[in-house]
């Protein structure tokens, strides 16, 4: 279970001590992009997405988090937004849509709670908002309206990009850094980020549909924040990490030093926007791969401890694309999450 980022967004009045340092100035040498708009379903897409749907969606187009207690939340609502758009399926799109709306948005702001735990009286209890379940909301709305040609999907998604530009970026040491939630994440000493929450593809998406000035340099500051986010002797990123004042980038303190859970999704992200994944990244994977060991599902970059379990099924998906190695499919089961991260490798072209 992914419990990392629960407890991030539960416990938003950490305290948080830094380290100080020298930022380096080297820029991230990753290869040009292309047009990266999700694929033409496959037949195993297809198959997956049926099998998704059966899962983890009930007939109210709630997404269902079985991994976390059968919760609900903004990111899970995204993301099968964007595979039912990816499919065509115009029906649980709209369904998922009217439910999102219904129970997520918040009125003060275009944003949405990131929680629903239909196990309380008040399912929505924190209004904070998680930056990836927005992010993938509204990127999915973009690309239905241009798939159903629907204007007020258009609409609503440029009121989402619009408000996550305007309240979930700050400037910090001249870099503009995406918040991980409105609430509990910039602080006087330093500021949090989640590069797993850099979804290049969504970026360039919002860039051609408004503001392009402001998420261009969005772009360019988080490519140099995931590059400078390389820690340890194996220079992995982590899943949490922290832009002090002085300009050092480092994992942020209060939280496993793990490249884990949340980071897998890093790889896959920018396979979808044809970019390369950090050599470290692949290195690591291809050591145990290459040795016949089973890959660890997190390590520590500074212990180097690991499990003594591997990743999930969707997991291992992720880590074939990135390594090139092919992989048989076989029929979408288990959790959410490891789900999720099968289909995410499905929209890689």
């Amino acid at each position: 279970m992914r419990l990392d980022r629960r407890m991030v967004l539960q416990g938003l009045a950490l305290s948080l001590i830094s380290a100080c340092g020298e930022r380096s100035q080297a820029e991230p040498p990753y290869g040009e992009t292309v047009d990266a708009n999700p694929v033409n379903a496959s037949v195993s897409f297809l198959d997956d997405w049926a099998s998704f749907k059966s899962l983890f969606v009930n007939g109210e187009g709630r997404v269902i988090d079985n991994g976390n207690g059968g919760i609900s939340h903004s990111e899970g609502q995204g993301y099968g937004l964007l595979f039912a758009q990816a499919v065509g399926d115009q029906e649980t799109f709209r369904t998922l849509h009217d439910w999102t709306e219904a129970n997520l948005a918040r009125q003060d702001v275009n944003l949405f709670a990131w929680l629903y735990d239909p196990a309380k009286a008040n399912g929505v209890a924190d209004p904070n908002n998680a930056t990836d379940g927005d992010i993938l909301i509204a990127w999915a709305l973009m690309q239905a309206a241009r798939r159903w040609n629907e204007p007020a999907y258009e609409q609503r998604a440029s009121e989402i990009r619009d408000a996550i530009a305007r309240h979930l970026v700050v400037e910090r040491q001249d870099r503009m850094i995406l918040l991980p939630g409105l609430n509990g994440f910039d602080h006087d000493d330093l500021t949090i980020f989640n590069p797993a929450y850099f979804i290049w593809p969504a970026f360039r998406d919002f860039s051609a549909g408004g503001m392009d000035k402001v998420w261009t340099r969005i772009i360019a500051d988080s490519q140099w924040l995931l590059a400078q986010s390389a820690f340890g002797p194996l220079q992995l990123p982590t899943d949490w990490c922290e832009l002090t004042r002085e300009g050092d980038v480092q994992p942020a303190n209060g939280w496993p030093a793990r490249f884990g859970y949340d980071a897998i999704r890093i790889p896959v992200y920018l396979q979808m926007d044809g970019l390369q994944v950090p050599a470290p990244i692949v290195t690591f994977w291809e050591s145990y791969l290459s040795a016949g060991h089973s890959v660890p599902a997190w390590i520590d970059v500074n212990s180097g401890n690991t499990p003594d379990f591997g990743p999930s099924e969707g997991g291992m998906a992720v880590v074939a694309k990135a390594t090139g190695r092919s992989l048989q499919h076989t029929s979408l089961q288990g959790d959410y999450y490891s789900a999720v991260l099968k289909l995410l490798v499905g929209l890689v072209q």
